[in-house]
């Protein structure tokens, strides 16, 4: 929680016009899905590459590079429109958490909760900490329901002040056969050093019969929850179309369901994912050999994760197994499947960057929209001689080992 809260108190140091902007620019860099984050799938174990650090990156990076771009003689006339705007967003937010909260069913509490857990509503209190309690509020209120369940522990999990021990198994109890449940498992234990949790962990993980993580679930819920809300004439003038079509790249008028589904993808921003721990727990140094105990276990999660359809999803298994099977018969297999992904992952980054195709990866799955849109351009597969730009990529993908450490200055 502390380190969401430091970056939204210095986010709310920023001028209006500077937050309004990432407000909106944010939409842009989520059709990218996680094409920063390339060299981190390729690295080692760390407590720092989990879900977490992709949206700092993006809080980080992405205003002064749009503020930068602007021309001079427009800071002075389109923040007024923005802010204007912005203001309008949040009211009609406010307006639609009341009545969610009076509807009182679970997916109006889920989807209250969300909104309110949106980086740009007022910082009058800690809107994730309020977000998660209304998630607990949520699975408590219905004790059998699995998403509500879900939702609570996987948000739970991620906040470092939250004990997502209980809530967690339930989610397992609930949906046993669901991988996602058994890696919130596996990093709790993690974190606690549960040697003996880790391994049951694992062993339900590899037992599961697919691996459903909802992915831009939170996406949906909330735009549904706001997709019949009208645009604010705040939001409808001329100078303020002019700035969505240059930062949403838009060839059309914006539409109502844009702003909707702008926010939805913001409210989205906060579901959180933990990649370090299944890497420290499958790594080279704790799998001695794959085809028993816990090599067998990490074996049939990596393989699954690897088949799904996020980018980090498959470079987080490909990368792991690359690793693992460097000096075995699988070893040219899952090389050739990472150099795959990152061609997938690299070449993306050529294509058009607007609005609707950012869209497109939340709603229909952010491998699966990659690939139809390369298959569109002739860019499929990579040539064969083809390596990825990243060193550590390219020593996995030609060796199976990352490339040896420079030696320190004795």
């Amino acid at each position: 929680m502390r380190w969401r809260m430091a970056a939204k108190i210095a986010a709310m140091n920023m001028p209006p016009q500077r937050i309004a902007r990432l407000t909106l620019v944010l939409i842009g860099l989520a059709g990218a899905g996680v094409w920063w984050m390339l060299d981190s799938a390729s690295s080692p174990p760390s407590p720092a590459f989990d879900g977490l650090r992709a949206k700092q990156t993006v809080a980080s990076s992405r205003p002064a590079s749009i503020g930068g771009a602007r021309q001079e003689g427009e800071a002075e006339e389109t923040p007024v429109a923005l802010e204007a705007c912005e203001q309008a967003m949040r009211q009609q937010r406010r307006s639609r958490m009341e009545a969610l909260a009076k509807a009182g069913d679970t997916d109006s509490r889920i989807a209250r909760a969300l909104l309110a857990m949106s980086t740009t509503n007022d910082p009058v209190d800690d809107e994730l900490g309020t977000g998660l309690s209304m998630l607990k509020a949520a699975a408590q209120a219905a004790p059998g329901d699995a998403e509500a369940a879900w939702y609570y522990a996987r948000y739970c999990a991620s906040d470092g002040e939250c004990d997502a021990t209980e809530a967690t198994a339930t989610l397992v109890a609930l949906e046993p056969d669901n991988l996602d449940g058994w890696l919130v498992a596996l990093q709790l234990a993690q974190k606690r050093g549960d040697e003996v949790g880790v391994a049951k962990a694992l062993e339900g993980g590899a037992k599961a019969r697919y691996f459903d993580h909802r992915n831009g679930d939170s996406f949906m819920r909330a735009t549904r929850a706001l997709a019949d809300l009208p645009v604010s004439p705040a939001c409808s003038t001329p100078e303020y179309a002019e700035f969505l079509r240059d930062v949403w790249k838009l060839e059309r008028q914006p539409r109502a369901e844009d702003f909707a589904m702008a926010q939805g993808m913001i409210a989205a921003m906060n579901e959180l994912r933990a990649y370090a721990p299944l890497r420290e727990a499958c790594s080279v140094a704790k799998v001695a050999r794959l085809d028993a105990g816990r090599g067998s276990a990490c074996r049939s999660v990596l393989q699954r994760l690897s088949d799904g359809d996020l980018l980090i999803d498959r470079l987080i298994g490909e990368t792991t197994m690359v690793e693992l099977t460097a000096d075995t018969g699988d070893g040219e297999h899952w090389r050739e499947r990472l150099r795959r992904t990152h061609w997938m992952a690299e070449q993306a980054r050529s294509l058009k960057p607007d609005f609707d195709a950012g869209m497109r990866r939340w709603t229909e799955g952010e491998v699966p929209t990659m690939q139809s849109e390369l298959a569109a351009v002739a860019k499929s597969l990579p040539p064969a001689d083809w390596l990825p730009s990243s060193e550590r990529a390219r020593s996995l993908v030609l060796t199976g080992r990352p490339p040896p450490e420079e030696k320190k200055p004795k």
